[in-house]
């Protein structure tokens, strides 16, 4: 599936008292593919953008404080591989990952002096498994672990300013990147003694 906005029209359309008006969609699907009666594929993936761009000219007819573009993409999506060992093993395996770009500048209007700049990208990939074995009626456990990778990288500007005192306070310049790892994992007991009543270690 796709959607996309189309309020910029209608303000072209329409006197609403503004002739600023964001862009933004997403696209989204499914596939789910089973290779046995035991064993299922899912992929799933999710983008989404949004922008907003109104001009120097744009932002005085609209008595905006300040104007820019701004510009961001989103995107998340994985592999999930569900497998039925047996009657009582099940397991999932899900391979991940979900990035955000963003591109944005923002200037004062009265004097066009920068105010903010925030190029960044944020993302992480991960592998997770989870698996769940039943004993009996009674008694099962889970157990399962995950590994994840992320990457951060700023290019960002934050422009002098007043505070509301009356401070002066200097411009400041982030320029750095990262890159993390995180690794877990879990076991549960879990126990129903009787009919509506689960407990969880």
């Amino acid at each position: 599936s796709a959607r996309r906005s189309y309020l910029e029209y209608v303000i072209k359309m329409f006197n609403i008292g503004t002739s600023i008006a964001p862009e933004y969609g997403d696209i989204q699907g499914k596939i789910i593919y089973d290779i046995s009666p035991e064993h299922k594929l899912s992929i799933v993936t999710l983008n989404g953008d949004d922008h907003n761009n109104p001009t120097r000219l744009v932002a005085e007819e609209n008595d905006m404080l300040y104007y820019g573009n701004q510009d961001i993409y989103q995107n998340a999506g994985g592999i999930v591989w569900r497998a039925l060992w047996g009657h009582n093993f099940v397991s999932t395996t899900t391979i991940g990952y979900q990035s955000s770009r963003f591109k944005e500048d923002f200037f004062e209007t009265n004097t066009g002096t920068p105010l903010v700049k925030n190029h960044s990208n944020e993302a992480s990939g991960s592998v997770r498994n989870v698996n769940h074995v039943r004993i009996s009626d009674v008694h099962s456990f889970e157990f399962g672990g995950e590994f994840k990778h992320l990457t951060a990288s700023y290019d960002n500007m934050f422009g002098a300013y007043s505070d509301a005192v009356g401070n002066s306070i200097p411009s400041s310049f982030i320029t750095k990147t990262f890159a993390e790892n995180k690794i877990g994992a879990f076991i549960n007991y879990i126990v129903r003694p009787l009919t509506g009543l689960t407990a969880t270690i």
